[in-house]
């Protein structure tokens, strides 16, 4: 009977009867059923524990208010591209800066050359990094500036790399590829304080791509750069974009550091 019954299964399904117990039973069919909706169930939570571990990112709104004291934190950074720019929360190991979850990866809009956001303060050995980048535009080779000790080359994220659940925004928003920091390449790192309204500093991309050809560049410049004016700037920022935002700005300048990328 058992045989007869797998060449059945076999005749309908084109493989081998799956070895679960009491199989070619109702209680077989139950158990399987239980069990496919058990692993499920337990991806999904386990997705939604790794969010979590991401701490709290969205970008500030105009209406929002904030006063000092509070238990979250603004970071304001210059971007002297227009661009999307994705924010991680992370932590610090002896190896350099590594996420901390999988799935909250917060894309950013650039306006008026400054991104802002409310996030989770930060701890110690903690920091936030920018891990993908999509310029506006292109410019020409011929006017892209020189490249300092400091430069990052961030290459183009492929397909077949992992893109987070609200990057897909960013693809519908703007052509052309996303970049990351590949390999060795640096990102910027810096740190968010409860109550306060932290700028972090600038960072310059240098998208530029050959005039002769309609291929987006292959890898993009990523600088941090110092401004002169940035505490001026960044307070009429503040103020025309956020008036309900009652705080005064502290400065904390990011780091460029190596993107830890393996598990622990």
């Amino acid at each position: 009977m058992d045989v007869r019954r797998n060449l059945d299964y076999i005749h309908l399904h084109g493989r081998t009867r799956p070895n679960y117990p009491y199989a070619g039973s109702d209680l077989g069919l139950v158990y399987s059923i239980r069990m496919q909706t058990f692993l499920r169930l337990m991806a999904i939570l386990c997705l939604v524990l790794a969010s979590g571990c991401g701490g709290h990112i969205q970008e500030l709104s105009r209406e929002s208010s904030f006063d000092e004291g509070g238990k979250t934190a603004i970071i304001v950074l210059r971007v002297t591209t227009r661009a999307w720019v994705v924010l991680v929360r992370g932590k610090f190991d002896r190896y350099g800066w590594k996420a901390k979850g999988v799935l909250n990866r917060r894309p950013l809009w650039s306006e008026d050359g400054f991104v802002a956001a409310e996030v989770t303060p930060t701890g110690e050995d903690e920091g936030y990094a920018i891990v993908e980048i999509r310029p506006e535009r292109y410019s020409s080779r011929a006017q892209e500036p020189a490249f300092t000790y400091a430069t990052a080359l961030w290459s183009q994220l492929s397909s077949g790399v992992f893109m987070p659940i609200e990057a897909s925004a960013i693809a519908r928003a703007l052509e052309g590829p996303t970049y990351f920091p590949k390999g060795e390449a640096h990102l910027p790192v810096f740190s968010a304080v409860a109550g306060q309204v932290t700028y972090v500093g600038a960072i310059r991309i240098d998208a530029s791509k050959d005039p002769e050809s309609d291929d987006p560049p292959e890898k993009i410049g990523v600088t941090p750069v110092p401004l002169s004016g940035d505490a001026e700037a960044v307070a009429r920022f503040m103020a025309k974009h956020y008036p309900n935002v009652h705080a005064t700005v502290s400065t904390r300048l990011l780091q460029m550091m190596r993107w830890n990328q393996y598990m622990d």
